[in-house]
C-alpha cells in the first residue's frame, strides 16, 4: 500500500532556480527566475486592546505594518507576504481558541497601500442553482473572514498576498460581528487582537533567450504569481 506523502510546510514557497510568470494589476507579464530565497521573520501589529477597539459594524484605521522585511527596497526583490490574525486574552496571555472567532469579522489589504484588492470592479447579479444571487462581488467581495487566516502553526497559504518594489500592502479589518473587539468592555471578544505576517523574500533574475522559448512552448514550469493577490496561473501539477 503507498504510504502517503508528508505535509511539508514549505511547499508553497519558492526555491532558486524555480521559473515564475510575474503578472502586475494591469496584466502585463514577464518570465523572470528565483536566484535566492529567505525566510522571513514574524512580525505583527495590534489592531484592538482595552483602550481602543473597533465597534460592531465598525472598521479599523488602516494598519500598514512596518515591514522590517521589505527592505532593502530594490527592484529585483518580490515578497511572499502570509497574512494571520491573532487574538490573545490579556488576562491569562493565552492564545484565544480560533472557535471562537466568528466569520463576520473580516480583513481586507490594499496593494499598493490605499487601494483595496481581492475584490471585482463592480457588484453584480447572478443566478446560482436557480436561486438568484443580487449584488454579488465588488471591493467587498474579496475579504477575507478572518477564521480563516487565524493564526495556528501552519496559516494557510490560499491567502498569501505578494509584494514588489514600490507596491507594499496595508491591511484594515472590519467588524460585522454583534460584538465590539476590544474597548475594554465585557463583550466575548474583548481582546488584544493582532494583525501578524510571515513569509520568504526572492531576489529575481533574467531567464535566458533559451529558458524563455521554452517557459513559453511549456517545456519548461513556472509558477503564475499576481502582485498585490492570489496567484493566477501555474503550470505546476
Amino acid at each position: 500500500m503507498t504510504q502517503p506523502i508528508p505535509y511539508d510546510r514549505l511547499r508553497y514557497y519558492l526555491e532558486p532556480d524555480d521559473f515564475i510568470k510575474l503578472i502586475d494589476p494591469e496584466g502585463n507579464w514577464k518570465f523572470l527566475k528565483v536566484m535566492s530565497s529567505e525566510p522571513m521573520g514574524q512580525e505583527r501589529v495590534q489592531f484592538a486592546d482595552a483602550a481602543n477597539g473597533i465597534a460592531a459594524g465598525g472598521v479599523s484605521d488602516n494598519n500598514r505594518v512596518a515591514f522590517q522585511y521589505l527592505e532593502p527596497a530594490r527592484q529585483n526583490r518580490l515578497f511572499q507576504i502570509r497574512p494571520t490574525i491573532f487574538a490573545i486574552n490579556r488576562t491569562t496571555g493565552l492564545l484565544i481558541d480560533e472557535d471562537t472567532i466568528p466569520p463576520s469579522i473580516e480583513m481586507e489589504w490594499g496593494m499598493p497601500a490605499g487601494n483595496v484588492r481581492g475584490g471585482t470592479d463592480v457588484p453584480s447579479n447572478v443566478t446560482m442553482n436557480g436561486i438568484a444571487n443580487n449584488n454579488v462581488g465588488g471591493i467587498t467581495g474579496g475579504r477575507i473572514p478572518v477564521n480563516q487566516i487565524y493564526n495556528r502553526d501552519d496559516p494557510s497559504e490560499v491567502f498569501d498576498i505578494w509584494a514588489i518594489f514600490g507596491a507594499f500592502p496595508d491591511f484594515r479589518i472590519v467588524n460585522n460581528a454583534l460584538f465590539p473587539l476590544g474597548g475594554g468592555g465585557a463583550g466575548p471578544l474583548d481582546f488584544d487582537w493582532f494583525i501578524g505576517t510571515q513569509g520568504y523574500k526572492y531576489i529575481l533574475g533574467e531567464v535566458t533567450s533559451e529558458e524563455e522559448e521554452k517557459l513559453v512552448n511549456g517545456e519548461l514550469s513556472y509558477r503564475g504569481i499576481t502582485v498585490g493577490g492570489i496567484e493566477a496561473v501555474t503550470t505546476r501539477a
